[in-house]
């Protein structure tokens, strides 16, 4: 069975995401905080009317928090039917996989 893959790099780690999960890559959006959230949320934003929580992945993942700049991107995965925001320091391939 082939994957297709979406390479993430967190740090200095690269990680990859199912493509059928990505619902869209964008640019970095300053978010809205939420009071009384974990820490590795780090708020919400608008995204063409949709409530979307934005995780710091790196956080979430046990590195030092994320201080988003220019460079940082959002990949907005839907994941158990919700939608959410991975801060990530860049998407690098789409590549194909086996399950071996």
């Amino acid at each position: 069975m082939m994957y297709e893959l979406i390479s993430i790099r967190v740090g200095e780690q690269e990680f990859c995401i199912d493509v059928q999960s990505v619902r869209e890559i964008r640019g970095w959006t300053a978010e809205s905080p939420m009071p009384h959230a974990p820490d590795y949320l780090r708020g919400v934003i608008n995204l063409r009317g949709v409530v979307l929580p934005i995780v710091d992945l790196a956080h979430r993942l046990g590195f030092p928090p994320t201080s988003p700049s220019a460079r940082h991107a959002i990949v907005v995965v839907e994941a158990n039917g919700r939608m959410l925001g991975l801060v990530v320091d860049a998407v690098s391939d789409i590549f194909r996989a086996t399950a071996e």
